[in-house]
């Protein structure tokens, strides 16, 4: 009876291993092709801008920057994460005019505290350098393919609890995820943890994919 019952248990595990990973598999299958939408950035900018320069961050609150962006899974197990570089370039022009007025502001209200009778274009004319000039020459060293790089990722992936788990050259994200028919809501990440990422990542979230294909 011992050797029944034994071998029974054995059995019962070999099956809930099974279903286990049967589930998983099945999981794992629902996510298969590619996925588009939009990751908003903003809060994440501001969070971080906040984070390195309060003053700074009074100053300049940035309004928009958004990307597409395409999730791909493959039957082999890998996946691969693409910003559509357009959305990148209208995104950064929309962050030089957020800038420009933000700069605007603050140097109307810096004339109003030193009680000048000067506008901010006559302060500007008399440093010899527009807000334009300023904003370009600020953003010089921002490069939208270094820019693109920042999110562009590829490697293995697998699903499991309601977790999904990729590995990009040995960098490993677990996230949570919501997977309804042709919506794949990515709702925050379970690996940032409390490092100085962790502030960045979970003002992203969620970010909500529609089926592509």
């Amino acid at each position: 009876m011992k050797k029944v019952l034994s071998s029974f248990t054995a059995l019962t595990l070999v099956i809930v291993m099974l279903a286990g990973l049967t589930s998983c598999a099945s999981e794992r299958n629902r996510l298969l092709g590619s996925w588009t939408g939009t990751m908003s950035l903003a809060d994440s900018f501001n969070s971080l801008l906040r984070a390195q320069n309060e003053e700074v961050a009074d100053i300049m609150k940035i309004d928009k920057f958004d990307l597409k962006v395409t999730y791909s899974f493959n039957a082999g197990g890998t996946y691969s994460v693409d910003i559509d570089n357009d959305s990148l370039v209208q995104a950064v022009e929309g962050l030089k005019e957020n800038m420009k007025n933000s700069l605007r502001g603050y140097f109307d209200q810096e004339i109003k505290n030193q009680g000048l009778e000067i506008s901010v274009d006559e302060m500007l004319e008399l440093s010899g350098m527009s807000i334009d000039e300023l904003v370009d020459q600020s953003m010089e060293a921002l490069n939208t393919d270094d820019m693109a790089g920042m999110f562009v990722e590829s490697g293995n992936f697998s699903v499991e609890d309601g977790k999904l788990i990729t590995n990009s050259g040995g960098a490993e994200e677990i996230v949570t995820y919501e997977l309804d028919g042709s919506e794949l809501k990515i709702t925050g990440s379970v690996s940032a943890g409390n490092s100085e990422a962790a502030e960045f990542t979970d003002t992203i979230y969620p970010i909500v994919l529609t089926k592509a294909n």
